[in-house]
């Protein structure tokens, strides 16, 4: 049945720039209250319009990234949908890429993806010491993640893809063709597992967009998406002869009524 890729809501360090410099966990951002909101908004969609407009059931399981405001996400998502768990997938997790570490653990990183603009990093530089930590011990595991942030949480449910054991620190990261292979694995394990079952993955924005270029769905046009705001939704059928088709191309339209009443 269908897969729903979705990207997580209004992230805290994204909206307050001093968020990171006193944050013990700085690479692991919360949502905001209006992430939560979006994320609901993303799961009465994918609830009330998946089913009525394109003809697939409704979805009936919920993976998530390990990162905290994926799970907050997810579980919006879940309480909508009516899914009493949701499965943390390390293979939904963020690139973790120079960028990504560049946007935590300099001096002067305040969440930006990239890091401060024109920033050069040399032997010199003080890097947070977490930087050089095996990446998966910075992450909660699933036992906090279901105390701490959500007890929709299945602490019975192994990752396919762990993080664990790669390695991947400040120096040693991971890699454009590293993080498409791991998506792609992620999406296709877990499609087979729920072949009849319609299922959604809770992702970062980077993420989102790669796998749905990957995965060369066709979406009645021949441009690949590129851009993916809060919540961005993107919905891939598997056609009956192979392959799969995007009804809906990395669209966040459900939010935009959300935003006008927090500002209200």
């Amino acid at each position: 049945m269908s897969v729903a890729i979705i990207r997580h809501g209004e992230r805290k360090d994204y909206v307050d720039k001093s968020w990171v410099k006193g944050a013990e966990r700085p690479w692991d951002p919360p949502l905001t209250k209006l992430g939560k909101l979006q994320a609901a908004a993303a799961g009465r969609r994918l609830r009330d319009e998946i089913t009525r407009d394109h003809g697939v059931p409704t979805a009936t399981r919920v993976y998530s990234s390990p990162f905290t405001r994926c799970v907050q996400t997810a579980t919006e998502i879940a309480k909508e949908l009516g899914v009493t768990a949701i499965q943390v997938e390390d293979g939904l997790a963020e690139e973790l890429c120079e960028k990504f570490y560049r946007s935590w653990c300099l001096p002067e990183s305040n969440g930006s993806w990239g890091g401060p603009p024109n920033t050069t990093v040399s032997a010199d530089t003080k890097l947070r010491p977490q930087a050089f930590v095996d990446f998966r011990e910075l992450l909660h595991s699933t036992a906090t993640l279901k105390e701490v942030v959500s007890p929709l949480v299945d602490e019975n449910y192994t990752s396919l893809w762990p993080l664990s054991g790669k390695g991947i620190t400040w120096g040693n990261f991971e890699n454009r063709s590293q993080l498409v292979e791991r998506l792609l694995f992620t999406h296709q394990e877990l499609h087979q597992q729920a072949k009849n079952e319609s299922i959604v993955l809770v992702t970062h924005g980077g993420p989102v967009i790669k796998l749905f270029n990957a995965l060369n769905v066709d979406d009645g046009n021949t441009k690949k998406t590129g851009h993916c705001g809060y919540t961005g939704l993107a919905l891939c059928i598997p056609r009956a002869q192979g392959g799969w088709t995007g009804p809906i191309v990395v669209d966040h339209s459900h939010i935009d009524t959300v935003e006008v009443l927090v500002e209200e």
